[in-house]
């Protein structure tokens, strides 16, 4: 697959500059926070098996509650946030949608990721708002490719019909 660049589509010399460092600091803190959540999860669970052992079967609905919680946070929030900076990162280092998620069950909200984009690129106070439409039009090109991938790989899953 071919690499998607920034800069070669870009009429001017000045190439962007992003913070892929910080960006991957929030990919790490994100998997972090994952990471501990889950622990939190084992540790609900833990305390609603000491509950049954014991015979005490009033709470077990809180523990339910605070463990449905515990999940949907991770599992909702902080998984998209970090497929949001995934796919950031992915495009700020010039690669293409394809390279980045090959399947994809939900296609992701681009609008989030093209606000992550926008947040980890240095210099729009420097070179202005016209460095930022150049930087929108590409992220848009990008866009485009990825939602062509998308529906490329969906048409594929289709169920075929049988031949006989």
């Amino acid at each position: 697959m071919s690499r998607f660049t920034l800069s070669s589509s870009t009429p001017s010399a000045t190439p962007v500059y992003a913070n892929t460092d910080g960006l991957r600091v929030k990919l790490k803190s994100l998997a972090a926070e994952a990471r501990i959540i889950k622990a939190a999860e084992r540790k609900v669970l833990r305390q609603r098996r000491k509950l049954r052992a014991r015979g005490d079967g009033q709470n077990f609905d809180t523990y339910d509650l605070r463990y449905m919680q515990l999940r949907d946070h991770r599992k909702g929030r902080v998984r998209g946030a970090a497929r949001t900076a995934n796919l950031a990162l992915g495009f700020l280092n010039g690669r293409a949608y394809a390279e980045v998620e090959q399947y994809t069950e939900v296609p992701p909200d681009f609008t989030k990721v093209e606000g992550t984009v926008h947040d980890f690129v240095i210099g729009y106070k420097y070179f202005g708002e016209k460095r930022k439409d150049e930087i929108t039009a590409l992220f848009k090109a990008w866009v485009d490719a990825a939602q062509a991938h998308i529906a490329a790989t969906h048409a594929e899953d289709t169920p075929k019909a049988a031949v006989g």
